[in-house]
């Protein structure tokens, strides 16, 4: 992720600008799909033009986010993909 913000109850996590970008292809980045879309709600995804961001919500404090990005974070490192860094 390139960018992450919280604001008004809500965070925001802006992937690579670049569509074209070899991070869409890997293990990683579709485990992670997997996930967002197995946490359900709360989690979504927004693409807008060529660019794909997370949306997480609702995030009353910084301690919060962390513990529900977390949550992705556990379940990729968790899978057999080893993470590349």
């Amino acid at each position: 992720m390139e960018r992450l913000v919280i604001k008004s109850g809500k965070l925001s996590a802006t992937f690579i600008t670049n569509p074209q970008s070899p991070f869409y292809e890997t293990a990683i980045f579709h485990n992670l799909l997997h996930r967002i879309n197995s946490l359900g709600q709360g989690y979504r995804l927004i693409q807008k033009e060529d660019k794909l961001r997370l949306s997480v919500e609702p995030i009353a404090h910084i301690k919060e986010a962390y513990e529900k990005l977390a949550l992705l974070q556990g379940e990729i490192a968790n899978s057999s993909v080893p993470l590349e860094r």
